[in-house]
């Protein structure tokens, strides 16, 4: 999953589980007032989507097998 653009990647599974978690934690704050954000979780897993996609500056395509 993380290949050679692994840093690419890690940092934004990072980035956008950040988003998730804190979107949890207003799901279960038992607060009948507080409410989820859904573009935020939509934008947070396009994120990591994009980000899995993503290659690294460091990596040429050759390695990335863009050829492929």
């Amino acid at each position: 999953m993380l290949g050679e653009s692994w840093r690419t990647s890690l940092f934004g599974i990072l980035a956008g589980l950040s988003i998730l978690i804190s979107q949890v934690k207003t799901l279960l704050d038992k607060d009948p007032s507080t409410n989820i954000d859904i573009s935020l979780i939509i934008a947070s897993i396009t994120g990591i989507i994009a980000a899995i996609s993503a290659r690294d500056n460091k990596v040429t395509s050759e390695e990335a097998g863009a050829g492929r």
